[in-house]
């Protein structure tokens, strides 16, 4: 895993520059590659082949194909196979040097050959042509900007920021979408100009001309067969996909929650694994943390377990490291927890495998109710559950349509906003991009898979992937998802929605997968995020800062806001008048609201107005 960056022209101090403010993602070894036409930087993160063999920028034996990579092709020795009976000649054990020659074979066309997740740039001196690839599901990132005859890409933004030709002005269609939806769902980012390359998208730069192109999508595609066909294949495609992720020269474990999700694959890698998995917890010191669930699974699986604690305090302390590795605010408050688990699981271990995707997969989450099937009413004790389901199923198509967004202010997003902010261009409106999937359907569980289809190419791959990958990298840690592997993927668009919500049970087709392989109180266990002890943070700590970069001078610096709801929102967590929500997991609604305005106002001045881009001030009383 790695950090790559580069350009069509030459300069050698800006392409080290714009490395060596990717150190954290390779801090193994760095190199650089120039010529007139194109300048190439990487920073490397051994796991493969760890050996000088395996640096960066690599040249083919004809000296005309150089590559950066970024990520993990998991079936790499089986193309490497093929290749050599085609008489090339490796002379490393690495996945980089099959992605080199697989590509002079076969050109763009190497993409349909590869399982994993990746990015990677290769320059073509001969044709001076570049090609640009990302992963099928977008699992690693890759962020470019083209302008004026000038193109630059990177793994994170904060590298294209190096070139002082990139202005850095807020991009209000992104921070509409991040009201709307809490992510983008376009590839769009906070910064105009600076966009993502599409998952399952390459592209090509020659002749100052560039070209984007799709060799992979996903579709839905119901089949009609058997239970135990769909519990037998998935439990197949599941060992095969961690089988193929546990392979790395480096120590590796897998992250335990002691959810189904995370827990099925902590039994499968034990299956596979001869010697205990290594496996980690992560949670606060409060009742509610769930260390024991995941004790049980790791007492159940014999794996070789660790649980990192957490402290709340530490928690405004990290706050602007990791929007500053993000790079986009958010409301999520799990957000530093996971940079903290990633920080000191790096301690043990350098590759870990993550349960992301199951729920997106599977229909995890509650809000998937409204697209599911009514049940029998027999099928369902609880009176009050069925008839709210029944009216969130039956729902007129606007509020279904609208329904989908996991956003913090679809109930009241008009008293903090201007109208001119809530205005959004019709490539983004809900209505035009998750619409058209349930249009002219019915209310026979049709519209589940449809629904789950549009995550999977939203808040996939521009929130949860990006999370992932920017909050481990920013520890030298890999995070590999074995639910996102694309065979994993497309299987599941497959299954019948009655085999993953119906009722009140969710992720049944998984549960099937799981009965054989985990305690019966893990299989039924319910879903609960990670418990982050917002009371005790926000209340204790965190209003007095948000009070200040809030103050009603900086507010009206930005037009984006009503400022009197704002500074209500304020007020009312200062006189502790927020209501805790039905889960009692976290405090209601206004906390992530607060947590997203101040995360705002940080980015823009982390973002924007900070004069150091390069190695920035990332204690938050400097921005005070």
């Amino acid at each position: 895993m790695c950090g790559i960056c580069g350009f069509n022209f030459e300069d050698r101090k800006l392409v080290k520059e714009m490395a060596d403010v990717l150190s954290h993602r390779g801090p193994d070894s760095d190199g650089i590659y120039i010529d007139k036409n194109i300048s190439l930087g990487h920073k490397r993160l051994s796991i493969i082949d760890l050996s000088i063999k395996g640096k960066q920028p690599m040249v083919n034996q004809g000296g005309n194909l150089v590559i950066v990579y970024n990520g993990e092709i998991y079936n790499f020795k089986e193309i490497k196979a093929e290749l050599e009976k085609k008489g090339y000649n490796f002379v490393s054990n690495t996945d980089t040097e099959v992605v080199l020659y697989a590509y002079e074979q076969y050109g763009p066309k190497c993409l349909g050959l590869f399982n994993g997740m990746f990015a990677f740039a290769i320059w073509n001196s001969t044709k001076k042509e570049l090609f640009i690839a990302r992963d099928r599901i977008g699992i690693k990132p890759l962020h470019y900007y083209f302008k004026d005859s000038k193109f630059l890409f990177a793994s994170e933004i904060k590298a294209i920021l190096q070139c002082k030709d990139v202005k850095r002005t807020i991009n209000e269609n992104c921070l509409k979408q991040l009201i709307y939806y809490a992510y983008p769902i376009n590839g769009e980012t906070m910064l105009e100009d600076i966009v993502e390359l599409k998952p399952g998208h390459f592209l090509v730069l020659k002749d100052n001309k560039l070209i984007t192109n799709t060799y992979w999508d996903l579709h839905v595609k119901e089949t009609n067969k058997s239970e135990d066909f769909y519990v037998k294949k998935l439990t197949e495609l599941l060992f095969a996909s961690v089988k193929g992720r546990l392979i790395a020269d480096v120590p590796l474990g897998v992250l335990l929650s002691g959810g189904i999700d995370s827990s099925v694959l902590v039994a499968i890698a034990s299956k596979i694994k001869e010697e205990p998995i290594k496996t980690f917890a992560v949670g606060f010191d409060i009742p509610d943390a769930e260390f024991a669930a995941a004790k049980l699974v790791a007492d159940h699986c014999g794996t070789d377990h660790r649980e990192i604690h957490l402290d709340y305090k530490d928690y405004i302390k990290a706050m602007l490291k990791v929007l500053w590795h993000m790079e986009i605010p958010t409301s999520r408050p799990g957000m530093i927890p996971f940079y903290y688990l990633s920080n000191k699981i790096r301690e043990y271990l350098t590759v870990s495998l993550s349960g992301e995707g199951g729920d997106e997969l599977f229909a995890g989450y509650n809000r998937y109710d409204a697209y599911t099937k009514l049940p029998e009413k027999s099928f369902v004790e609880d009176t009050s559950y069925y008839e709210s389901l029944k009216r969130k199923i039956n729902m007129p198509l606007k509020e279904k349509i609208e329904y989908v967004a996991s956003g913090v202010f679809n109930k009241d997003k008009e008293e903090f906003f201007t109208e001119e902010t809530l205005r959004l261009p019709d490539n983004i409106n809900v209505h035009n991009t998750f619409g058209p999937l349930i249009r002219n359907t019915k209310n026979d569980g049709s519209q589940l898979n449809k629904t789950l289809f549009y995550e999977l190419k939203t808040e996939i791959p521009y929130f949860h992937c990006n999370k992932l990958d920017k909050t481990s990298m920013a520890n030298s840690n890999e995070i590999r998802v074995p639910y996102l592997d694309h065979t994993v993927v497309e299987f599941a668009m497959t299954i019948p929605s009655k085999y993953k919500f119906y009722g009140r049970e969710k992720k049944i087709i998984l549960q099937k997968v799981a009965k054989p392989l985990l305690p019966k109180e893990t299989v039924r266990r319910r879903k609960l995020p990670l418990v982050v002890p917002l009371t005790s943070f926000i209340e204790d700590e965190f209003i007095s800062m948000a009070n200040s970069l809030l103050s009603e001078r900086i507010l009206k610096k930005r037009s984006y806001y009503k400022i009197p709801r704002i500074k209500k929102l304020i007020e009312a967590i200062k006189a502790r008048q927020t209501l805790e929500d039905k889960s009692r997991v976290t405090q209601d609604n206004a906390y992530r609201q607060l947590l997203f305005f101040t995360n705002l106002e940080l980015w823009i001045k982390l973002f924007i107005e900070n004069d150091n881009i390069k190695n920035p001030n990332l204690s938050i009383k400097a921005y005070l």
